[in-house]
């Protein structure tokens, strides 16, 4: 009697330890699946978060690249008026440079007539 009590204790025992092993395999199937679908969701985010990023990065990119293009135009532009400013004192130079030449050219008219007339008045009589 006490044998079949201990063996009707363990039947049940192993019948409870069955149903607890199942609810365990329930709750594992059931985690595994919100995590999967956590997973699939946060994924989702992911994607979407780097989506809006690369869209603004790029959306930036232009803004700069617009930027430096203004800037380099002025830059270009500034260069062409220091240019066009080198150009007009190389004119002037040359215009400067010609009336020195004329003006030494007279001097040395000058200077002949200065050194004939010399040469009369230190000629005897």
């Amino acid at each position: 009697a006490v044998d079949t009590k201990i063996d009707t204790v363990e039947t049940k025992l192993e019948t409870k330890i069955d149903v607890v092993d199942t609810k365990i395999d329930t709750v594992e199937t059931k985690l595994e699946t919100k995590i999967d679908a956590v997973e699939t969701k946060l994924e989702a985010k992911i994607d979407a978060v780097e989506t809006k990023l690369e869209r603004k990065i790029d959306a930036v990119e232009a803004k700069i690249e617009k930027k430096f293009d203004v800037l380099e135009a002025k830059i270009e532009k500034r260069f062409a008026a220091v240019d066009a400013r080198f150009t007009a004192i190389d004119v002037k130079f040359a215009a400067v440079d010609a009336k020195f030449d004329a003006l030494n050219a007279k001097f040395d008219a000058l200077a002949k007539d200065i050194a004939f007339i010399a040469g009369r008045l230190t000629e005897p009589d």
